[in-house]
């Protein structure tokens, strides 16, 4: 993947395709993935001098399905059009690439069993940040809005949602079904 994104593979017949161009399809600076794939996968190294930048998820999606050279470096929600239900409905057109950072530790998709387990190579943690102000408030015994929403959002309810929006509960495992 590393060869894919830094420019050393540039076609995609040395992947076993059959086009020829391969165009690396990459989140702009101004996204969380950008720095943190650069780092991770490139090892702190520059992305391939023709990737192709987008400003938006929506973007590099687009590109990836309307472009058969494309290649895209997207979030695991974007490989879902819908969410509502289970199990969610693929986005048409695109699909996840079985990756590993070792090749003896095996290859997997990106999904909310992976990424829960540790299996999944490149997932990272969602952090949470509060004012100082309010985390002040809610020490001298007041109630703030934020520490509500959080306690809200690690509750067993609020697990749930962020499961059927595709983020991967991080208080327990939570299944659902409809």
């Amino acid at each position: 993947m590393s060869g894919i994104f830094s420019g050393k593979i540039t076609n995609w017949y040395k992947l076993g395709g059959n086009i020829e161009n391969l165009v690396p399809v990459i989140p702009g600076p101004n996204m969380g993935h950008y720095e943190y794939f650069q780092q991770l996968v490139l090892n702190s190294g520059e992305y391939a001098a023709k990737s192709y930048p987008c400003s938006t998820t929506a973007q590099i999606v687009e590109l990836v399905k309307t472009h058969p050279s494309a290649i895209g470096l997207v979030s695991m929600i974007a490989l879902y059009r819908d969410w509502d239900v289970w199990p969610p409905i693929k986005e048409a057109g695109i699909k996840a690439l079985e990756i590993s950072m070792v090749k003896e530790s095996g290859y997997f998709l990106p999904d909310q069993k992976t990424v829960y387990e540790g299996n999944y190579p490149l997932s990272h943690p969602l952090y949470m940040y509060v004012n100082e102000t309010l985390e002040k408030t809610h020490s001298q015994g007041m109630s703030s809005l934020a520490h509500g929403f959080i306690t809200y959002i690690s509750s067993a309810e609020g697990q749930k949602i962020a499961a059927q929006q595709g983020y991967v509960p991080a208080t327990m495992p939570v299944t659902v079904k409809k």
